[in-house]
């Protein structure tokens, strides 16, 4: 578990809970010696967990994905947030055998949800809706730093490193604070901004699709780098092959 923040009242939190994978230790000067952590969240549940189980006939999306979380459970991973999956009830008996990654990306795909592990917990969130929870406001006052950009692949923002802010959550940023992307006349002629470029929320409502965060305890950086989606449903996705790895393909 890695905890970090800001003394004298700024957040401070739990940022990574996950399991080391690797580590090796060096030295990069005669007086200066360093300590390399590879570490993973929910890695061996997603590396190892296997589910083989028969469902019955009458089953419901809840039956397999209760199948695979007790699987994900036997490393480590618990239940966190679970959208709503849907009352479909399948009338005949279903064979579940193989990695519980699998399962999950067809149950996903299945019912326009998406899932993550964040912290050793499965989140598995609708396409266009985030955790529920009030969104964290970001400006100029509460960490955010220079103005987001609007990319093919995401509102780009940058923030003071904040454990409040996580995958699939929400934040707020006024919509005047977002530079527009620049396009091209061709661009603009091909409609290459309607379809590839995603939507700026008018009300400032984005979801957080990827974040990495970079921390120097004997420098200056200290930020989260975020990826946002709007959440309105009437604004361009983000690009499918653009989004980090966070869809349902393998």
């Amino acid at each position: 578990m890695l905890t970090a923040g800001y003394q004298g009242g700024g957040a401070s939190g739990v940022i990574f809970t996950g399991n080391v994978k690797e580590w090796r230790k060096g030295r990069e000067t005669p007086v200066d010696t360093y300590l390399d952590v590879i570490a993973a969240d929910g890695d061996r549940a997603y590396n190892y967990a296997v589910v083989n189980k028969t469902l019955e006939a009458g089953h419901t999306n809840r039956d397999a994905l209760n199948v695979i979380t007790q699987s994900l459970a036997e490393h480590g991973v618990d239940v966190g947030h679970i959208a709503d999956l849907g009352q479909t009830v399948f009338p005949r008996a279903r064979v579940m055998f193989g990695m519980a990654r699998d399962y999950l990306r067809t149950l996903c795909r299945s019912t326009n949800t998406l899932w993550t592990i964040q912290n050793e917990k499965l989140q598995i969130v609708e396409e266009k809706r985030a955790l529920p929870g009030s969104a964290y406001v970001l400006n100029s006052e509460t960490g955010l730093i220079g103005m987001p950009e609007q990319t093919m692949g995401g509102i780009q923002a940058r923030c003071l490193l904040n454990p409040d802010i996580q995958v699939s959550g929400q934040v707020q940023i006024d919509q005047s604070s977002v530079s527009k992307a620049m396009m091209s006349s061709i661009d603009i002629n091909q409609d290459v901004d309607r379809y590839f470029l995603p939507g700026i929320a008018a009300d400032g409502m984005y979801k957080v699709l990827y974040m990495s965060m970079i921390g120097d305890t004997r420098g200056p950086q200290w930020y989260c780098d975020l990826t946002l989606q709007s959440l309105n449903p009437n604004d361009s996705a983000v690009f499918g092959p653009l989004t980090n790895g966070l869809t349902n393909a393998p």
